[in-house]
């Protein structure tokens, strides 16, 4: 029976060294797998943060995009504005000067009148002629 003892002791030790050696085995493992995810996790935050940092760079130059955008639109709008206030003002100056003629006509038309009313001249022709120019400065006055 002390050899029976033995014997089982001897099988419980073989039973306990092997289960030492697979969970030193598996520890290992764990640890190995441990290490590996640390690795891929630091890879990914480092590509995360590349990534991060891309994108803030991006929206950066789009945001100074916009803004160029804006500016030049602000100048051509500015330039716009200048160029067609410019036009109004070339019209107002020209209208003036079309009114100007307009009044000079009209006073040589009513120079011609009194003029053909002294001489006593009543030719129908003569008095039609003031009249056709009259019209059509009403006309263009309309």
């Amino acid at each position: 029976s002390l050899s029976s003892a033995r014997r089982r002791t001897l099988a419980e030790q073989q039973h306990a060294m092997e289960e030492a050696r697979r969970r030193a085995s598996e520890l290992q493992r764990f640890r190995r797998e441990r290490r590996l995810l640390e690795s891929e996790l630091a890879r990914l935050q480092r590509e995360r943060m590349a990534a991060q940092q891309h994108l803030e760079s991006e929206g950066e130059a789009w945001q100074a995009q916009v803004a160029l955008l804006d500016r030049e639109a602000a100048q051509g709008a500015q330039a716009m504005a200048a160029e067609f206030s410019d036009l109004l003002q070339k019209q107002a100056l020209e209208r003036d000067a079309l009114r100007a003629q307009v009044e000079e006509l009209r006073l040589q038309i009513r120079g011609q009148a009194v003029a053909a009313g002294d001489a006593g001249d009543t030719s129908g022709a003569e008095r039609a002629a003031p009249e056709v120019l009259r019209n059509e400065l009403a006309e263009a006055d309309q």
